[in-house]
């Protein structure tokens, strides 16, 4: 379980960083098109599953 407790941490964390610089890169295409804005909402849904997920994992960890 530790080590599913492990990747799940860097995947939030590689998603964070993606994050971090993908949303920036689209909003400054000026490119307000559907997909974009799917892939921002889908990125941040993402990272609230994985939010959650890992919160959940840590209580069953620790």
């Amino acid at each position: 379980m530790s080590v599913l407790f492990q990747l799940l941490i860097a995947a939030f964390v590689a998603l964070s960083f993606a994050m971090i610089i993908g949303v920036p890169v689209v909003f400054s295409t000026g490119d307000a098109s559907d997909d974009a804005n799917k892939l921002i909402w889908g990125g941040a849904a993402a990272w609230v599953v994985l939010l959650f997920v890992a919160a959940l994992a840590s209580i069953v960890v620790i």
